[in-house]
């Protein structure tokens, strides 16, 4: 939960993520490089990428901000029962919890791509939860290692 210490025996790593494209990727690189040796299984590792992109992605596309202006506060800490991502930004209030996700398409001629992150991440994650603190928008997520 945001604001309680780290369990025993939690690992965590701090990281501010530029607020472009091209740094996506090599978060990506380091988030795995840390998690070297915690023998997560292929499914947590798979989750954690998917939620990566699509938290990250959404702060690029819908801040507002140029691309290279500003940053995303991420910190990956590793429990012994999973794993718990935050992301902290200065972008205008935006509670993902709340969002409706749109209808899933009945035809390939009915999809359009984009639309779906929101469903994507909540699907993948075991819990999730939003704050506005000093007018930042604070996003944890859960993932369990099972």
């Amino acid at each position: 939960m945001p604001g309680s210490p780290p369990p025993d025996g939690a690992r965590t790593l701090r990281l501010q993520v530029p607020n472009e494209r091209a740094a996506l990727e090599a978060t990506r690189l380091r988030l795995l490089e840390f998690l070297q040796g915690d023998g997560l299984p292929d499914r947590v590792i798979y989750r954690l990428e998917l939620v990566l992109e699509e938290v990250l992605m959404n702060r690029l596309w819908h801040s507002g901000a140029p691309a290279g202006v500003g940053h995303t506060d991420l910190q990956l800490q590793v429990q012994p029962d999973g794993l718990v991502l935050r992301f902290e930004d200065d972008g205008p209030a935006f509670d993902p919890t709340l969002a409706r996700h749109p209808g899933l398409p009945t035809s390939l001629d009915d999809a359009t791509p984009g639309g779906l992150g929101l469903l994507l991440t909540r699907q993948a994650v075991s819990a999730w939860c939003y704050e506005r603190v000093q007018d930042r928008n604070c996003l944890t997520l859960e993932l369990v290692r099972s």
